[in-house]
């Protein structure tokens, strides 16, 4: 149409809009979750966690930090793959660390570093917003749900135990953190494992989640090593992938949700 310019063929309009298509994914994880209302199995928070992981695992590889992980940002297809999706808040690091940004990431899977206004920062903090999502999978209700700064940085705590020193070396010079002490609060020695009583977590669950949910990003566990951990070493992709789609075809054709 561009080289015909007749009056008879219809002209080709050229805009300087640029469209990015995306591929289609069924269900945003969250909707599926709402519409099946049940808890995930061991096997199947495991499953769904390691597809997390293997697709941050390629982002930091390629240099990508997303900055807004959380459970709205994950798509679910109905042969069973977990998509990551919303890359608007995302950049591009290639040394490996990033000087401190305030203004991105959703506050209930904010890592702690961020909070307390560190002065750079790594993709490690994908690594917690990793643990806020097992914990609610787990859960099926945020481990961490804060209504600003101060108070999420008050429920971590709480949960984690209030680090020092010791726990988290230069903790204490952190803008952040020493506007927390000047309140005088109260020092929280933390019990993760409390939180999953009800819920009858194994310890192996629990011990994957600590290594997510380390205050110092430091001793808090990279994408690589996570996806390698023993806890993984019992998925085989393809079976697990099949059976999960057919349970997930399986719950929506029982809540009567057409599929596609």
């Amino acid at each position: 149409m561009k080289m015909s310019l007749k009056s008879d063929v219809i002209k080709c309009e050229e805009s300087r809009k640029i469209n990015i298509v995306l591929e289609y994914i069924d269900s945003g994880l969250p909707s599926f979750m709402n519409r099946i209302k049940t808890h995930f199995t061991e096997s199947q928070v495991r499953y769904l966690i390691y597809q997390l992981l293997c697709g941050l695992k390629h982002l930091h590889t390629d240099g990508i930090i997303h900055r807004d992980l959380k459970l709205s940002n994950l798509l679910l297809h109905r042969d069973g793959r977990l998509k990551i999706t919303y890359f608007g808040s995302s950049c591009i690091c290639q040394t490996g660390f990033l000087l401190y940004n305030k203004t991105f990431g959703t506050i209930w899977y904010r890592a702690p570093e961020i909070l307390l206004e560190t002065f750079s920062y790594s993709p490690k903090v994908h690594m917690w917003s990793v643990g806020c999502v097992f914990a609610l999978l787990l859960l099926k209700k945020p481990l961490f749900n804060g209504k600003s700064d101060e108070d999420q940085i008050e429920k971590i705590f709480q949960i984690i135990g209030t680090p020092t020193e010791m726990s988290w070396p230069g903790v204490t010079n952190l803008a952040g953190m020493q506007r927390y002490l000047l309140s005088s609060p109260p020092s929280y020695v933390g019990c993760l494992c409390d939180e999953f009583k009800r819920r009858d977590t194994s310890e192996r669950d629990l011990k994957l989640l600590e290594s997510f949910l380390q205050l110092d990003p430091c001793k808090r566990i990279n994408a690589k090593d996570a996806v390698e951990n023993e806890y993984f070493k019992r998925i085989f992709t393809f079976h697990d992938s099949t059976a999960f789609a057919k349970w997930m075809n399986e719950k929506l054709a029982e809540k009567g949700v057409k599929k596609g």
